[in-house]
């Protein structure tokens, strides 16, 4: 048999808990992004990396393309 305080603390545990979420928030999903379209090529790609390393792959993938398009504009510029 409960006594009257832990029947309060009880009752103000579940209030707190009802009240806080429990949950977090949801996340960023980046194996989400090689579901889209414009990267159907690649959907599969990453697949076998555990979540947060397909995230650091995608990044890493972007950067390449990113620093090639850099150096192409730089080439191009300097033709000039």
């Amino acid at each position: 048999m409960q006594t009257q305080k832990e029947t309060m603390l009880n009752l103000l545990w579940n209030w707190f808990r009802r009240k806080k979420s429990v949950t977090p928030r949801k996340l960023h999903n980046p194996a989400k992004e090689l579901q889209r379209p414009g990267t159907k090529d690649m959907q599969y790609a990453y697949k076998e990396l555990p979540l947060g390393n397909r995230a650091f792959a995608l990044r890493m993938l972007h950067l390449e393309k990113k620093k090639q398009k850099q150096l192409e504009k730089e080439f191009k510029r300097m033709q000039k």
